[in-house]
Order: structure tokens, then sequence, then C-alpha cells
């Protein structure tokens, strides 16, 4: 028993798509049967023979997937690339069954997570396709690869875990009777690993003491960061001072390097992380500064001496740390040094003195005080007499 294909290339393609509507001839009767699919009895001899051009043309536009001839000894496909001779023979062993399918396609396959690259160690593939037939004859199942590596079983949803960094490729393919469908194939990258990130201050502060900056250093102070992340690369540096975001000037991606400064009295508690492209966050690198650019405000109000001739000066200081008073010759710090008083500030009044008798004569006083940082508070002199 024979059929053939009678139609012409013209009547199977409309508006540019195939539009398949195999006719089978059989010979006995000379009945034209339009249909997909046709049973042929035991010991029948099924042929298919076609022109290479028409065959080129219905394989190409995915208008055949395969061949099927139920329980034969041995199934061969229609499509060019298998059967270069563009047909099919068999002798059948029972029963047997010829279809064509009319599309040609991969199994339609979903990821999870989608993020690529990603951070996960794990994927999970589900995966389907409408031709699949898992009964006898067509016995259909999935073939899955990972990084060209057959993993089995291979059944939908498909989990794998525990993925090294770097670039992975999973593929599944339908296997029906012989006939193999084309790949559904994803490839992605994996890291797992946080990048490193270091942050550095660039701008030294040489004048302040007790690990201040102070008025004598420069201003704003600069800090740089770099990050680094072999995997997928630094996306994105983030810096915060005392928890509230700064501006990072940045570029690069491996290293990815920024810039940033600092400003303003007070301590600021700095803290900068990188992300890769993967979303995995550095551990924060972190440093500490402390700036106090303002000196503190001293005056000295009176100056008086005692029946010895002893001096004594107050007034008012805002720091807590000493507070010296100088008391020179003449007006207006004019003359000579002659003595000086220390007293313990209390940020607020102070007394100095009473120091060792003067002879009689014009004297001036100035205050100073020194705060933590390092800067100098001076007050105004103030001018006495002893008499």
């Amino acid at each position: 028993m024979k059929f053939g294909f009678r139609r012409s290339i013209e009547d199977h393609l409309r508006d540019g798509k195939p539009q398949p509507r195999p006719e089978f001839l059989e010979q006995m009767t000379g009945k034209v049967e339009p249909q997909r699919t046709r049973p042929f009895g035991a010991g029948s001899v099924v042929v298919v023979a076609m022109s290479a051009l028409f065959v080129a043309v219905l394989v190409a536009s995915g208008a055949f997937h395969y061949a099927k001839a139920g329980t034969h000894s041995a199934v061969q496909s229609l499509r060019g690339a298998d059967n270069a001779a563009f047909s099919f023979t068999n002798t059948c062993s029972g029963a047997c069954l010829l279809e064509f399918p009319t599309t040609n396609h991969a199994p339609t396959l979903t990821v999870s997570p989608t993020a690529n690259p990603t951070n996960s160690t794990t994927a999970t593939f589900t995966f389907s396709d409408v031709d699949f037939k898992a009964q006898a004859p067509y016995n259909g199942h999935y073939v899955c690869t990972l990084d060209g590596v057959v993993t089995n079983p291979c059944t939908s949803p498909k989990t794998y875990t525990g993925l090294a960094d770097g670039s992975h490729t999973f593929s599944v393919y339908l296997d029906q009777g012989g006939y193999q469908s084309n790949s559904a194939v994803y490839t992605w990258v994996v890291d797992a690993t946080k990048p490193t990130i270091t942050l550095t201050q660039t701008t030294a502060c040489t004048h302040g003491t007790g690990g201040f900056c102070n008025a004598a250093d420069p201003s704003p102070i600069s800090y740089s960061v770099s990050a680094s992340d072999a995997g997928t690369g630094v996306s994105t540096i983030a810096c915060t001072d005392n928890g509230s975001a700064i501006t990072v000037t940045q570029s690069g991606s491996n290293p990815r390097t920024g810039t940033f400064s600092v400003s303003g009295d007070g301590t600021h508690n700095l803290s900068c992380t990188a992300t890769d492209a993967a979303g995995n966050v550095s551990t924060a690198a972190t440093s500490t500064l402390k700036i106090d650019r303002t000196a503190p405000v001293v005056t000295i109000d009176t100056c008086t001496v005692n029946g010895a001739r002893k001096p004594s000066c107050s007034g008012t200081a805002t720091e807590t740390t000493t507070v010296t008073v100088k008391i020179y010759n003449g007006s207006n710090g004019s003359g000579s040094l002659v003595q000086t008083l220390t007293t313990t500030g209390t940020g607020a009044n102070y007394t100095a003195g009473p120091g060792s008798g003067l002879p009689a004569g014009s004297y001036s006083a100035q205050a100073t005080q020194t705060d933590a940082a390092g800067n100098v508070g001076t007050s105004t002199f103030k001018n006495f007499t002893v008499t």
C-alpha cells in the first residue's frame, strides 16, 4: 500500500504560513481522504516519497515534526537533516499509524528565579509541550541537560541545587518515538559571592588632637572607596553618614571606585557597602571621623588685686578644659609677661588666681582656652592697675 502527496507547494502555503492538508491516496479504491493520521493493517508497507524541494519547504516552515508508524522496528524523521533522501519506508509488525504533527517548536519553558545573573544556587525549570504523549507507541519523554550533561529523571518541574558560581546552561527537548523536538535553552549566571570593599580617608588631619580634625586642618575631608567582585562585577556603592545616605561619585565595575567628602562639626560614623549585579551585598567598610573646627569662647570680665597685690581674674569659658590667664606689663599686652594664672573651666564662669604680688603699675590680662580638638579660644585684653 502506498500513498503520496499530490498537492502543490502553493496549495500548502497560505499567507506565508504552512497550511498542510495531507491527502492519502488509496490505490485500491482511488478514494482521497484528507486527514492527518491514517491507520494501516499488519504487514502493510508504508512509503512516503516526495520531491526534495517540497519536503525542504515543509521542513523549513515547520509543517512536519516526525513520521510515526506504530510498533515498527525503526523510526525515521521526515526532517531533511535526519533523512537526506526525504523518504520513509517501513514494514509494520502490527497495526500502524502514520502521523504528521503540524508545528515545529521547542517545549515551553519557565525559570525560577527569573533574575539573571542571580545569587541563588538553586534553579527550578518548568516545561511542557502540546505534542507530549506518554502512552505507547509514542512513549514521549523529556531529556534534560545541565551544562552539557544529561540529568535524570527529567520531569517537570526540574530543580537543581548547590549550583557553583559561574555560567550554566539548561536545555530540555521532547523525545517522542525517536523524534526529538527543538530544545528550549536557558543560560544564566550564578554569583553567590559577596563583593569586597575598602574605605580610605584621603585628606589627612595633622593639626587636631584627640582624633579630631580641627580648624587648622583642610575642609572638607575626602574619602575614597573601592569595591571588587570577580563574578558579575559591582553595580553600585552606597555610603551613609550616621545612617543617612550620602552622595558617592562612582564609576567602573571591577573594581568600582568612588569618592565623597564630609564636613561639619561632630562625630561622623561612616559606612559603605557594595552590591554586585547578582544582588550580593558586601560586608560594610566603616570609619569614624571627628570634626571640631569651633574654638572655645573665652572672656575676662574683671581683674582685681587683694591687699597683698595678688591678682585674680574672672570671666566665662565655654569648655571644661584649662583656662590660662597671662598678665603683662603695660596696657593691652604691650609689655613683657610677668605671670600666668590657671584654672579648670566649668563650661561657664571661671576665676583664676590669686597669683603672686605685683609692684604698683599698669597691667593687662588675656585668657585662653584650648578644647579637646586643639582649637584655641582667646579673650580680648583686660587692663587693670595695681596701686
